[in-house]
């Protein structure tokens, strides 16, 4: 707790810092404007930059004291621009454009060329994409692979549902899934398990109203979580084993609402079989953890298995004694193809969502909604003899 309160008290003075260096700069004698102060002094630039720093200042600020507001989401998302590959790529390019005129292009201008095109080249190239969503999603196929000889039974599967489906304005009768609407799937396959292990588990479908989506412009947006509900029915799954939740509209809010309205009301245990997508489930499991709920990983929606990719297995043996164990472990390895290093927008998509998720994850540590308390995910790949 002391490192974490360190951690946020250094991140809110790097903020004051850099808002510092905004606003203020060093003026030496003789500068315009200078008058009479010495080298080093430091003069206040002009309105703009004064209202332009405060404006990051305050977003930052309300960012972390009220992140679901609507207002601050949207300026949050145009000043992180920078943050992201294609985002840093285009602000790189307008400051170039102010270095080209006339008489031709400055040295700096040049620069931020060069760097804005290897930014985009980089983050572009489907091996790079590929390792590095792997990167993130390595824990998430142990999960996988250990939810198949799973035999824990647990009070409640929690579906963090958000995203996973869309509704149709044409008609509004039909749903359709999102390339996320395999978590729905994965939460249904769940139950079916726990249904053969002999144990009623409920489904927790946590997704609130869909943001930019009204159907009617007098009326909120109806919860999303009310339309997963209409696909587990139609999958089988009895009306009665379904708890909605309407106001999870990320990670925290859902676990929060999980905690607050049946861990505490004693209506299911503090261990759950919580169903996320690969890319999300630590933060997930952490931001649960944090709250005093354990978790069961059952990851979904995974950008590790493209097309291409096949299963590899490594044998390891360990002698001790005179008894050998035999060591498996699954890899995804991706035949390595000519077209993966040739740039494309799907492969920035994907280096930009694990970047996200970086991101997303900081801000968490920071706010300190992440636990390392979590438990470790069984790796049933042991054989002994």
């Amino acid at each position: 707790m002391l490192f974490l309160t360190l951690t946020q008290l250094i991140f809110l003075t790097l903020i004051v810092w850099l808002v510092w260096r905004v606003v203020f700069r060093p003026r030496k004698d003789g500068d315009p404007g200078a008058g009479g102060l010495g080298e080093g002094k430091y003069r206040p630039r002009d309105y703009l930059a004064w209202l332009g720093a405060l404006i990051v200042f305050l977003a930052v600020i309300l960012a972390l004291l009220t992140p679901n507001n609507g207002a601050v989401v949207q300026v949050w998302s145009i000043i992180s621009l920078p943050l992201k590959p294609l985002g840093l790529s285009i602000l790189l390019l307008l400051f170039a454009l102010m270095g080209i005129a006339k008489g031709g292009i400055t040295n700096d201008a040049k620069l931020y060329i060069r760097i804005a095109t290897a930014l985009l080249l980089f983050f572009s190239i489907p091996i790079i994409a590929f390792l590095m969503v792997q990167l993130i999603e390595s824990d998430s196929i142990l999960a996988l692979q250990a939810a198949a000889h799973r035999k824990d039974k647990v009070d409640a599967i929690v579906l963090l549902g958000q995203a996973t489906t869309q509704q149709p304005f044409l008609e509004a009768n039909q749903i359709h899934l999102t390339d996320a609407g395999d978590r729905i799937l994965q939460a249904a396959r769940e139950y079916e398990q726990q249904s053969r292990l002999g144990n009623d588990a409920f489904i927790i479908v946590s997704a609130g109203p869909r943001p930019g989506q009204r159907l009617n412009p007098n009326q909120p947006n109806p919860p999303e979580a009310f339309s997963i509900a209409r696909i587990l029915k139609n999958l089988g799954i009895p009306e009665s084993a379904i708890i909605i939740e309407p106001t999870g509209v990320d990670i925290r809010t859902s676990a929060e609402a999980i905690r607050r309205k049946y861990v505490d009301e004693g209506i299911i245990s503090k261990r759950v079989i919580l169903v996320a997508s690969a890319l999300n489930m630590q933060r997930a499991r952490q931001s649960f953890a944090q709250l005093g709920i354990s978790t069961i990983p059952s990851p979904a929606t995974f950008y590790t298995f493209q097309a291409g990719g096949v299963p590899r297995v490594i044998f390891m043996t360990t002698q001790k004694d005179r008894c050998d164990t035999i060591s498996i472990t699954f890899r995804n390895a991706r035949e390595v193809q000519f077209s993966d290093f040739m740039p494309n927008v799907d492969s920035l998509l994907l280096s930009t969502r694990v970047i996200n998720e970086f991101w997303s994850s900081v801000y968490y540590f920071l706010r300190g909604w992440l636990s390392t308390g979590v438990d470790p995910i069984p790796q049933p790949q042991n054989i002994r003899c």
